[in-house]
């Protein structure tokens, strides 16, 4: 029954994209049937019902994500002869831009996350500068989150390894650029993107360390291997140069502004001061114009001071 729903699945025509997509879910339930199968099976269906979509000539953006998805579970149990066409198709849909306003995000994701399914599984690609460079060229659009790509190249790098060690300088400065221009200036926490990124450097520079062997050595090469050490060394300074100064920059914001706040809070306490002072000397001279009540009295006294100052006193009724 089962090889019978397969055989009808290989002969159905791709006249309707709604109902394609429906093979497509059929197809990923019956994995763990189509991983039993010999290479040269999973080879015919992949070639006659699956790459068949990438080239289209209207593109069907979640079609194409669960074909990205189908590829990546099959990993296992392709065969190399197949490896150009695949990643041919992937680094397509890895590069495909929205389509009349509908995103394909999606598209771009699953197909980053079934190259690092094919590279896990050791299914490498014929040539690795390609995807290396679409990539890098994917880390440097602003307008995307970049974390997906960044552990993407961080898989890549560990199993690529010697292969990719070439590249690796070139792709450094690449790197130190875009996570500088992601380093926000308040350090704690981290964007994902920055995490990400130093995550991927330290795999490239651990993989640039194992790259230098004794025959490295002991060749010409070893000229080349230290230039491009020199390379990263400095591109790894500036970064961490950027990030400090831009840490410095936020501690002097935050002293200027509590040297701000310190010195309003010392004019308002010498502001209420004065205006106390002043409140008490206004008090004190209203007090002292005050005038007496006296009580009455039927003597009338009046003074009178001579030339000679002195003073006589006279009464009357």
């Amino acid at each position: 029954m089962l090889v019978c729903c397969v055989r009808d699945l290989l002969s159905f025509p791709c006249l309707n994209f709604d109902r394609y997509y429906g093979v497509l879910m059929a197809y990923s339930s019956l994995l763990d049937f189509l991983t039993e199968q010999k290479p040269r099976f999973v080879d015919t269906l992949v070639r006659t019902r699956v790459l068949p979509l990438y080239e289209t000539s209207i593109p069907q953006p979640y079609l194409i994500t669960s074909a990205n998805w189908v590829l990546g579970e099959l990993a296992s149990c392709l065969s190399d002869g197949m490896s150009a066409d695949i990643y041919s198709s992937l680094v397509k849909a890895l590069t495909m831009s929205d389509i009349r306003g509908v995103s394909c995000y999606p598209v771009r994701v699953t197909a980053a996350a079934a190259i690092a399914q094919l590279v896990e599984n050791e299914y490498m690609p014929p040539e690795w500068l390609p995807l290396l460079q679409v990539v890098c060229h994917r880390i440097g659009d602003e307008e995307e989150d970049n974390s997906i790509y960044f552990q993407l190249l961080s898989t890549m790098v560990e199993a690529g390894n010697e292969k990719i060690a070439p590249h690796i300088p070139d792709i450094v400065c690449l790197l130190v650029r875009e996570i500088s221009k992601k380093l926000p200036l308040d350090l704690e926490p981290w964007p994902q993107m920055v995490e990400q990124g130093f995550a991927s450097l330290a795999v490239m520079a651990q993989c640039w360390e194992d790259s230098a062997s004794e025959e490295n050595e002991q060749d010409g090469s070893s000229q080349l291997w230290r230039s491009g050490q020199a390379t990263m060394m400095r591109a790894f300074s500036d970064l961490l140069q950027h990030a400090w100064l831009r840490s410095a920059l936020r501690m002097l914001k935050i002293d200027k502004s509590s040297i701000s706040s310190h010195a309003c809070q010392s004019a308002l306490r010498s502001d209420r001061t004065s205006i106390s002072s002043e409140t008490f000397s206004f008090k004190r001279s209203s007090i002292s114009v005050i005038p007496c009540k006296m009580k009455p009295s039927n003597v009338e006294q009046s003074s009178t001071h001579d030339a000679g100052g002195t003073e006589k006193a006279t009464s009357g009724s």
